[in-house]
């Protein structure tokens, strides 16, 4: 009898559960409108902040467009002083050189006394 008493309390219990289960489900809402409020603010601070970083990537694009061109208007203005730097060390060495020097000093009436001395150059 006692066996049988256990064994009737588990079958009630679990016919218990089984009935608040049933309940659960034939109480739920399957046809009510769900809120997607929710959701909608999400998807809208989602595309506010996808706008703000599309926005943010085109102005660093121009930029960084705006950085080149500035560099390449640099780089160019060094290699006109680089050549102009090369072109007047050219005109110095011609102009030092020792014809040069000679054909000034004959031009002036000067002469070289000693033409074995030389011009040394540091």
């Amino acid at each position: 009898m006692v066996s049988n008493a256990a064994h009737n309390l588990a079958n009630n219990s679990r016919e218990t559960e089984k009935a608040q289960q049933r309940q659960l489900i034939v109480n739920s809402p399957k046809g009510m409108p769900v809120s997607w409020a929710g959701e909608r603010w999400l998807l809208a601070i989602c595309g506010a902040i996808m706008m703000v970083m599309m926005v943010c990537l085109v102005t660093s694009k121009i930029d960084v467009t705006n950085a080149n061109h500035q560099l390449q208007n640099v780089q160019a203005k060094v290699n006109q002083v680089s050549n102009s730097n090369a072109n007047e060390r050219q005109l110095i060495a011609q102009l030092t050189s020792e014809s040069n020097l000679n054909r000034a000093a004959n031009k002036y009436g000067f002469t070289d006394a000693n033409t074995s001395v030389r011009n040394v150059n540091k």
